[in-house]
């Protein structure tokens, strides 16, 4: 499911890293890179740094933080459709593909545009009910944003 990690995402976290990112956001959560902390410790929880299981609804979290505070974020966006096509008890089809939707107009790159693709094919089809292919969706990479 996350198998498609950008090159940032499979390079190994610096351990006190998710520590010292949720100290920056107790300290003061609306500062400057506050969105992009949200959206690393979202990748972080997904286990994209090779953290252990993955903490989808934590993920969801910080995702959702990261948007409130910089909607421009393309890779919080497909990662929250990601979690929705794997746990929609966590994030629902529906907000997954408003996600997607807001990506219309914007430049990706060629990963997030054929990822976005599969992924609104999949809560499209999960959405009207019937079975959805396999697919392995992966997330993008905290640089693509």
């Amino acid at each position: 499911m996350f198998g498609q990690l950008g090159e940032l995402d499979r390079r190994e976290v610096d351990p006190g890293a998710p520590e010292e990112l949720a100290v920056s956001l107790q300290l003061d959560p609306g500062h400057l890179y506050a969105p992009f902390a949200h959206q690393m410790l979202g990748n972080i929880a997904l286990g994209v740094a090779g953290r252990g299981v993955p903490d989808l609804p934590l993920a969801a979290k910080h995702y959702r933080a990261a948007l409130e505070r910089l909607p421009h974020l393309v890779d919080a966006r497909i990662n929250l459709a990601t979690i929705a096509a794997a746990a929609p008890d966590v994030v629902t089809p529906e907000e997954g593909l408003a996600e997607l939707d807001q990506l219309d107009g914007l430049t990706l790159t060629p990963d997030q545009g054929r990822v976005a693709g599969e992924l609104r094919a999949q809560l499209s089809a999960a959405g009207r009910g019937t079975a959805s292919p396999d697919s392995s969706t992966g997330t993008s990479s905290p640089a693509g944003s």
